[in-house]
C-alpha cells in the first residue's frame, strides 16, 4: 500500500495538466497499481481477472476456481483477442476453460449457459473428440501400412496454443479461473 501511495504522490507531483486531468490520471494509476498488487490475478481490459489453478482434472480445476469466487474462464475464453492476451500474459499455458460437450456429444456449451457453435476459434484439427494413435505395420513388397486407433472420448474444453481444444476430462492441466472485477 505504501508503494501505491508513493507512486501516486510522485505522479501527482510531476503532473502538469489541469487538476481534473491530473485527478483522472491518478485514479487510473491507482487502479492499475492495485491490480498489480493483487499479483495472483491478471486483470486485462474486459472487466474480469484471471489466474491459474494447480494442475488438476477439469472438475477439480472448476471446483478450485469456484472456491476462489469465480469459475473456469468463459467470457475471456470466447473473445479471441482477450483470450490471446490472457494466454500470453499467463505464460502460454495449456489450461482448462469453461466449456464442454458432456451433456451431448459434439454440442459444446459454456458453463455460463452460452451455447457454443462450430465457429469457435478451434485449434487445428479440433475438436477431434479423441487422440489418434497411428500404428505402422511393415508388409513385404508394400512397405508400411498405417492404422489409426481411436483412444477415447474428449469432452472438456481447454486452451492450447491460445486456441480452443477438446481434451479428456481426467487429464491434468491448470484451470484458467475467471472472476468479475469488483
Amino acid at each position: 500500500m505504501i508503494l501505491i501511495l508513493v507512486a501516486i504522490s510522485l505522479f501527482f507531483h510531476n503532473c502538469h495538466g489541469t487538476p481534473i486531468d491530473c485527478h483522472y490520471e491518478v485514479s487510473k494509476l491507482r487502479k492499475e497499481l492495485q491490480a498489480s498488487v493483487d499479483s495472483e490475478w491478471f486483470v486485462p481490459f474486459n472487466g474480469y481477472k484471471y489466474k491459474l489453478t494447480q494442475p488438476a482434472n477439469w472438475t477439480e480445476a472448476r471446483s478450485e476456481c469456484q472456491e476462489l469466487g469465480g469459475d473456469l474462464a468463459t467470457v475471456g475464453a470466447r473473445d479471441s483477442y482477450a483470450r490471446r492476451i490472457i494466454w500470453l500474459r499467463l505464460g502460454k499455458p495449456i489450461a482448462w476453460i469453461g466449456f464442454n460437450d458432456l451433456e451431448r456429444e459434439g454440442e459444446y456449451t459454456w458453463i455460463d449457459g452460452v451455447l457454443g457453435d462450430r465457429n469457435l476459434d478451434w485449434n487445428d484439427d479440433e475438436p477431434d473428440n479423441a487422440e489418434l494413435l497411428r500404428i505402422g505395420v511393415k508388409q513385404e513388397r508394400v512397405g508400411f501400412s498405417f492404422y489409426d486407433i481411436v483412444l477415447g472420448d474428449e469432452d472438456c474444453g481447454n486452451l492450447y496454443q491460445g486456441k480452443l481444444s477438446d481434451e479428456y476430462c481426467a487429464d491434468t492441466f491448470p484451470g484458467l479461473c475467471e472472476k468479475k472485477v469488483n
